[in-house]
């Protein structure tokens, strides 16, 4: 038995272990919350009716690929039908992100190993700011990107030159996970484009390479690129579904994202907005370009690699997201500005190195980390504090949780066989109560929205006439309505059904419940 090498196993797990215990108490008031964005909530629903045998997109319409609903699926035949399963779910995905990291930090040689776990801690803390505590997209696929950068950026550090079927199979990984990045999120797309880009370099850089040999590896990179995508396709094609797959991943995105005009005013502005959520992120990129930091030819190597990593994702987001630009669709160069960041703090601080006692020479750094945690995480821990004290203290059930409220009370007036309509609150209604849902478009703003209805192929008002032909026991709006000048003819006619139909049961701050009259 190799000790050492148990060991070293021992510590690589224990590590991964306090990734997760960080990770569960900076997100720990999440446990709390049933709807913390709509989209979560969407992917609950679709995988919610995957669970009881239903093929995506045909009982419940989105337009994302589908490796979002397998993974709910997944957690909800592991940690059951819960949205504790969803969270717990993200912090298993911001751990594991946080142990590669660490694992990245490793290839800078000198202090990797700090580098590395810094990093991590810097990537659990910093994804709070963009929106990084629901169960996006993001928060999932990033590991599965982050794996394949670790892998090429070792390949790329490596000092002597690999046995070509051992990198065969490198490259090949490689492309598995970044396709399975792409068939959760399609942005994914630019992430493969900086690692051809990389893999090019390499070979030309490499004396020993031939062209024959570049060729060949990276059609094995593209071909585990596609593998995944080809066996989501072909499923939808043997299931005669395969027209509705096509619609909802490309006609759908191409309306939303490809056919809309860039807004130079709106990129500027959400530049400027993550300027403001992250400036100790930006603040040491900045500094890790100048000559400020002299850096040895493997941390020079091993920036620009990260630097790769930056700035082809963020510009395939400008490219992509052109009218909207939200918090968390920047959680995916979290990762690499992590790790400069940690690299910047060490290399201030090594310097420090030999000139004070071995404990004091780290006081700064901690000193450092402490400000980071309170930077980002007081706001996390105050949440924690306050759900735990009212939740268990003073036992007041679904505190602050408006649509695990509703839906409670929901469940005690309906069955199993009625309808409910939530016309424009969180769609976590839907699933918390069990109830029938009379519309595919369970995302309200499919309906009541400015371009999604163009996006999701339907008409408003004939979808409304469905719902109302199906006769919701309850129908469920927000307050204030999401009502608004591009949707009027949609509430006019849903005011107009209320009134004739149902009467007000229910109305507070935040929502208003009407029950059918008959």
């Amino acid at each position: 038995m190799n000790l050492s090498r148990s060991h070293s196993a021992k510590q690589e797990i224990s590590l991964l272990l306090g990734f997760f215990i960080v990770t569960i108490l900076f997100r720990f008031w999440t446990f709390f919350q049933s709807g913390l964005d709509w989209d979560e909530s969407l992917y609950m629903l679709v995988s919610q009716s995957m669970l009881d045998g239903k093929i995506p997109y045909v009982e419940v319409w989105d337009n994302k690929p589908v490796g979002i609903y397998l993974l709910y699926l997944l957690s909800f035949s592991i940690f059951g039908k819960s949205v504790f399963a969803i969270r717990f779910l993200s912090c298993i995905a911001v751990a594991v992100t946080s142990y590669i990291l660490y694992r990245i930090g490793l290839l800078f040689g000198k202090n990797g190993q700090l580098i590395g776990v810094i990093a991590g801690l810097i990537y659990i803390m910093a994804i709070l700011k963009n929106e990084g505590t629901a169960a996006n997209t993001e928060i999932f696929f990033v590991p599965f990107v982050a794996a394949a950068y670790y892998l090429s950026f070792a390949n790329a550090t490596r000092q002597t030159q690999p046995n070509p079927s051992a990198q065969r199979w490198r490259y090949l990984s490689i492309g598995l996970l970044l396709g399975i990045g792409f068939v959760i999120k399609y942005v994914v797309i630019y992430d493969l484009t900086a690692m051809l880009l990389l893999t090019v370099r390499l070979h030309r850089t490499s004396e020993s390479s031939r062209h024959l040999t570049a060729l060949a590896d990276l059609a094995v990179l593209l071909a585990g690129f596609l593998l995944p995508f080809l066996l989501m396709a072909s499923f939808f094609f043997c299931t005669g579904q395969f027209a509705e797959f096509f619609y909802a991943n490309f006609t759908a995105n191409k309306i939303r994202n490809l056919d809309r005009a860039f807004s130079l005013q709106v990129a500027i502005g959400a530049l400027i907005a993550q300027l403001r959520l992250n400036f100790p992120l930006w603040l040491c990129f900045g500094l890790t370009l100048t000559p400020l930091l002299k850096k040895s030819p493997p941390e020079r190597r091993m920036v620009g690699l990260l630097l790769l990593w930056i700035i082809i994702p963020l510009a395939g987001i400008f490219l992509t997201f052109k009218v909207r630009l939200y918090a968390h669709y920047f959680l995916p160069i979290l990762p690499p500005l992590s790790l400069v960041l940690a690299f910047a703090l060490v290399q201030i601080f090594a310097k420090l190195q030999g000139q004070m006692p071995s404990l004091r020479q780290y006081l700064p750094l901690i000193l450092a980390m402490m400000l980071l945690t309170g930077f980002y995480g007081a706001s996390s821990f105050k949440q924690s504090a306050k759900f735990a004290y009212f939740s268990w203290v003073k036992g007041i059930p679904h505190y602050e949780d408006k649509a695990a409220e509703t839906a409670a009370y929901l469940q005690t007036q309906i069955t199993q066989d009625d309808y409910i309509y939530v016309a424009d609150d969180d769609p976590v209604i839907y699933f918390l109560t069990d109830a029938k849902i009379p519309t595919r478009y369970a995302y309200p703003f499919f309906l009541i929205g400015d371009n999604l209805p163009k996006v999701a192929g339907v008409n408003p008002t004939q979808e409304l006439a469905a719902v109302i032909a199906k006769q919701p026991l309850y129908v469920v709006m927000a307050v204030p309505s999401k009502e608004a000048a591009h949707n009027k003819s949609f509430y006019d006619e849903l005011k107009a059904w209320l009134k004739r139909d149902y009467r007000l049961e229910h109305s507070d701050d935040q929502v208003q419940l009407y029950r059918r009259k008959a």
